[in-house]
């Protein structure tokens, strides 16, 4: 899908000489992160996530609630990132967003709100490239701690001119706030041999900046769009043939009944499980989507619980970096109709938008203490009652940090062990349709554990336990982020 709107923004780019859609070049979540915290430092105002949440941890009021609008749709990822804007040199979870500016609103003040939804990176789509637009942009993400990725006609696809980067990027490559270009969304394995080497050449001529490429998901046509003989062997031979340091996807899980029912697609953690797995046995960061909109009958307009569920869901994947589809609102084209996503196409701030920034600084206020951990893998508890989208292949059992589980509900359990020390973390996710609003209870049974902190709903909270159990209330599609000391 993103595909499409980037096909549409490009041919647009020929015909009027304007451009397309965008996505990040070659760097790593630390990179990014050294970056971000750079560009805080100099801040005027840098209204990170973080602030979104008062000491208490609790949200802020921001502004009234959303109005309407229409949705629009994104595309995906970038290498390493960092993420909030904050003034130390922490490596942070990157959140960042497709379709970041809406052209008709290339302004300082939308740019302003973006930062104050907890995002450290937009997608900016090729329409936007003029020098003097670009360096203004770059000025006002620079003020406020964001990054930005340009898609550059000349540098998108099979078609790209890769022997040429430096000349084509001559413009706006030393732009301060400048993260990379996106090279391909949404290839075919038959892409491959070309993309892997435009990213061996865009890391020479630009160190340092990300060349960005997103994988298409499951669901996608194996003869008409993977070109593989299985999802499985698609994401192998990017593996083989694509060295970008990370794996991005995108997987819209958020879909519907004609009654609005809430439905949730099939073989969502089975995409994530395939991806993240890869990504791990290649020393990759593992990159997502998170849809923020909607653009046909079957998929819904995602709400707050809908938002929180996919960033723990991906986060017990071990993402590192997360992309809302979409901030602005894409025209559509292709048989797609988006409806309002967190801006609306009169450049408003939607309910979306509320619901994400909310998320988000739930998400940002502990980032760089989930960034110290990195991910071993991830395995569910009573998934029979969301089999559909609930079962995976590489159920991790290896962590020996959780003796047992006890909980009515399905769960979803992501496993880590610190970066730099001995301690260990976990994600538990209510798994739970989310159609059926169910709140549950978790006990685990913990072994050696002498502090166990829980961070959820933007506080960080240390657990008491009773003979090594401790309980954990969850929401509906709440997740929590488990440190054992």
């Amino acid at each position: 899908m993103k595909k499409r709107i980037l096909l549409i923004l490009l041919a647009a780019v020929l015909v009027l000489s304007a451009a397309a859609c965008t996505k990040p070049a070659e760097k790593t979540n630390s990179d990014i992160s050294s970056d971000i915290a750079s560009l805080d430092s100099s801040a005027v105002d840098s209204s990170s996530s973080e602030n979104v949440l008062s000491s208490e941890g609790k949200s802020e009021e921001s502004s009234s609630n959303p109005s309407s609008s229409q949705p629009a749709s994104s595309n995906a990822a970038s290498s390493q990132p960092t993420q909030t804007p904050s003034n130390s040199n922490e490596e942070k979870l990157l959140i960042g967003a497709f379709c970041g500016i809406d052209p008709n609103y290339a302004d300082e003040q939308h740019i302003k709100e973006a930062a104050e939804a907890g995002i450290h990176m937009l997608f900016i789509d090729a329409e936007l490239r003029n020098a003097a637009l670009l360096k203004m942009i770059n000025q006002w993400c620079e003020k406020y701690g964001i990054k930005w990725l340009l898609t550059d006609p000349s540098l998108y696809g099979v078609g790209g001119h890769f022997n040429d980067i430096a000349n084509i990027t001559k413009n706006y490559a030393s732009l301060s706030a400048f993260a990379g270009n996106i090279i391909r969304d949404e290839p075919g394995a038959d892409q491959f041999d070309v993309l892997g080497n435009a990213i061996s050449l865009y890391k020479k001529a630009l160190p340092g900046k990300l060349g960005f490429i997103n994988l298409l998901p499951t669901y996608a046509n194996s003869t008409t769009q993977l070109n593989a003989p299985n999802y499985q062997s698609y994401v192998d031979q990017y593996v083989a043939k694509v060295p970008t340091d990370y794996i991005c996807v995108d997987f819209y899980p958020c879909t519907r009944l004609s009654d609005d029912t809430k439905t949730t697609l099939a073989g969502y953690c089975d995409n994530l499980d395939i991806v993240s797995t890869a990504a791990r046995k290649s020393g990759r960061e593992f990159w997502s989507f998170i849809q923020t909109t909607t653009w046909s009958d079957g998929h819904r307009l995602p709400d707050e619980t809908d938002i929180r569920w996919q960033m723990y869901t991906n986060l017990a994947f071990g993402a590192t970096a997360m992309f809302h589809f979409t901030y602005s609102t894409p025209t559509g084209g292709g048989g797609e109709s988006f409806k309002y996503a967190m801006i609306d196409k009169s450049g408003k701030k939607t309910d979306i938008y509320y619901a994400a920034q909310k998320v988000d600084a739930e998400f940002n206020a502990f980032s760089s203490v989930y960034m110290k951990y990195k991910s071993l893998g991830a395995f569910s508890h009573n998934s029979a009652s969301a089999s559909s989208y609930l079962t995976f292949k590489n159920q991790y059992k290896g962590f020996s940090t959780i003796k047992s589980v006890n909980c009515a509900e399905p769960l979803l359990i992501g496993c880590y062990e610190s970066k730099t020390g001995s301690s260990k973390a976990f994600t538990v996710v209510n798994m739970s349709e989310l159609s059926l609003n169910k709140s549950t209870t978790v006990t685990l049974e913990l072994a050696n554990a002498k502090k166990v902190t829980s961070y959820q709903g933007g506080k960080a909270k240390v657990l008491t336990g009773n003979a090594g159990k401790y309980t954990i209330n969850l929401a509906c599609g709440e997740g929590a982020f488990v440190t054992v000391e």
